[in-house]
């Protein structure tokens, strides 16, 4: 017996191994520590992502304010990854909800997702929820907003009609100024060192430093212009559009004096400087030709107006655009279907359309709106307002760049200038609340 406790004595008092003795018993509650923190970083992580995706998704129902809103929510919460009906994924709204400020007839957009557990089923948790048959953690979030009532007008919109990623982007542009009015993108929006002097800038996919106030995500822009093409008269050409240097191309120099419909086939040719006297609702149509300035002005005078539309066939050997040295400065029709339109590209047109010397070859000075849906535009020189029109100057086309220019656009006189503006909609913007 002695013996045995002689053996207990020794053991009893022997250190050797108690770091390891002591790390093996405290190790299962440290794993479970971290295995607990790990988890719960996660879901704040997720929980921020969700709070992000709710709050774009709120803005943009407000700004649609149609009963189709919810599915604007829907898709700008799949921008996040988040797509309602996947993968555990629940996007839901509502329109009639009180604000946490107590503000009635709110906009609410609630996300949530079900997350997998992971390291959290070391300490026994198996969530409180499941998808396909798998336990996980349910995290939500929800946003408010409610309309601003104040509708935004653009001075610029990009279309992004072929899905370009980037419609929209200013590189440096210290002259422009678009105060009073803002910037429309499609897409993505981007401005490298300068904000445009926008007082605002929208984009369906993100706004990276336009305009004062910038929100990404919103409801696409939806084209009300190209429409008008169908109101264009039937070709009185014959098949036959002269095209420079023939002999028969169409030449003009000095006053001009038009009638409400003007069409000329093929090129037009300037062989001086050229003012153009005509009604409110006048329009000059080029069917299959440029406007040729070759170093002249082309210009309305002063009560004049007219809309200058290029149109015809997709055709290599046409091009439908203002060439050469020389200036444009063209105040569009007040009244007629073309109200409010100074230049306007047929959007059946796809060939011979592109402009790369745009608002540079000829310089550009427009009252009213510039309508070149398939273009994109790359500005390397001024573009304002006619010398004669209102402070409306408008363009609209499938991606614009802007280099150094002097842009200075506004919307300030458009309803005076017969243009219905482009803009997001009649509700407005939304504001977040809460």
């Amino acid at each position: 017996m002695s013996r045995w406790w002689c053996l207990f004595a020794r053991f009893s008092s022997d250190r050797r191994g108690a770091i390891s003795l002591l790390t093996a018993l405290a190790l299962p509650a440290l794993i479970a520590t971290l295995a607990l923190g790990t988890e719960v970083s996660y879901w704040l992580v997720q929980t921020r992502k969700l709070q992000n995706a709710a709050d774009s998704a709120v803005i943009a129902a407000t700004i649609d304010g149609s009963a189709a809103y919810v599915l604007q929510a829907k898709a700008v919460a799949a921008q996040y990854g988040l797509v309602d009906g996947v993968a555990g994924v629940a996007v839901t709204g509502s329109n009639a909800v009180t604000c946490p400020d107590v503000t009635a007839g709110c906009y609410s957009v609630t996300v949530a997702t079900i997350l997998p557990n992971y390291l959290g089923k070391v300490v026994g948790y198996i969530g409180n929820a499941s998808v396909g048959g798998v336990n996980g953690t349910k995290l939500s979030a929800i946003a408010f907003a409610k309309p601003s009532g104040s509708s935004r007008e653009y001075c610029l919109v990009a279309l992004a009609g072929n899905g370009i990623a980037l419609a929209l982007l200013s590189n440096g542009a210290p002259k422009a100024d678009l105060s009073g009015c803002g910037v429309m993108s499609n897409t993505n929006l981007r401005c490298n060192g300068h904000d445009l002097r926008a007082a605002f800038g929208d984009a369906v996919g993100t706004n990276n430093g336009c305009g004062a106030i910038r929100t990404s995500y919103v409801p696409p822009f939806i084209d009300p212009y190209a429409a008008r093409a169908a109101s264009l008269p039937a070709d009185p050409c014959g098949g036959t559009y002269p095209q420079s240097p023939s002999a028969a191309v169409t030449k003009w120099s000095g006053t001009r004096t038009l009638g409400s419909v003007t069409t000329i086939c093929g090129d037009l040719q300037l062989t001086g400087n050229v003012t153009i006297v005509a009604p409110s609702d006048a329009v000059l149509i080029l069917r299959n030709g440029e406007l040729l300035t070759q170093g002249a002005s082309f210009t309305t005078a002063s009560g004049s107006n007219l809309a200058l539309i290029f149109t015809g066939s997709n055709n290599a050997s046409y091009q439908h655009i203002p060439d050469g040295s020389g200036a444009l400065d063209i105040t569009a029709p007040t009244t007629g279907t073309w109200a409010g339109v100074a230049m306007y590209q047929d959007p059946a047109l796809t060939i011979g359309i592109q402009m790369p010397d745009a608002a540079r070859k000829p310089k550009w000075a427009f009252s009213g709106l510039v309508y070149l849906p398939r273009v994109d535009l790359d500005f390397r020189g001024s573009v304002g307002k006619s010398g004669s029109g209102k402070r409306c100057t408008v363009i609209v086309a499938n991606s614009i760049t802007i280099k150094g220019t002097g842009l200075v656009l506004s919307t300030m006189e458009c309803a005076a200038a017969g243009l219905t503006t482009p803009d997001n909609g009649a509700t407005g913007r939304g504001d977040l609340v809460g």
